[in-house]
């Protein structure tokens, strides 16, 4: 599916309800990032793009009624995808010509415990990746599948400006 220009297959799930736009400070700018969030309002996923189009709008919220999931449709025509457990998510960074172009979260990682078995296993079942081992996890395979997702857009919102993105004077002005 294409939002505002860019493609956010990869985070339509299921259980997605709501896809906010919003922006994400990432080395001192304001990056493109959308949000795909459950019934209550629990965030599953989050793309981040690298390059800003004209198109974009952050504070808007999608309500969205999906069939099918999403898996590495939005980081297609990547030459490498490094992977990160950080936390709770696992990270996939995106790369095509030696420059970051997307940061893919997965929040809905269903893993208790974090061995690097249960993670290959997760992303070989989940989104068809074989790993590469080494310093940094690559991934391997990038032949990717047309996903077979329909998403139908049911209402947009505003979507109120998050505290954190207030200015510190106005913040300081509130409490």
């Amino acid at each position: 599916m294409r939002l505002q220009g860019y493609d956010i297959t990869s985070i339509l799930t299921p259980e997605t309800h709501y896809v906010v736009s919003q922006l994400e400070p990432l080395n001192g700018r304001d990056l493109p990032s959308f949000v795909s969030m459950d019934a209550s309002m629990n965030e599953i996923r989050r793309i981040t793009f690298n390059e800003r189009k004209t198109s974009f709008y952050a504070f808007y919220k999608y309500a969205v009624k999906v069939k099918g999931i999403g898996k590495m449709e939005s980081l297609r025509g990547m030459n490498r995808i490094e992977i990160q457990v950080r936390g709770r998510h696992i990270e996939m960074k995106g790369f095509r010509e030696g420059k970051l172009r997307a940061i893919l979260s997965v929040y809905d990682v269903p893993t208790l415990t974090w061995s690097l078995e249960e993670i290959e296993s997760f992303l070989k079942g989940s989104f068809g990746l074989a790993l590469k081992k080494g310093d940094v996890i690559e991934a391997k395979n990038l032949d990717f599948v047309k996903d077979n997702v329909r998403v139908k857009i049911i209402d947009v919102d505003s979507w109120p400006l998050p505290l954190s993105q207030l200015p510190g004077n106005l913040t300081g002005n509130l409490f």
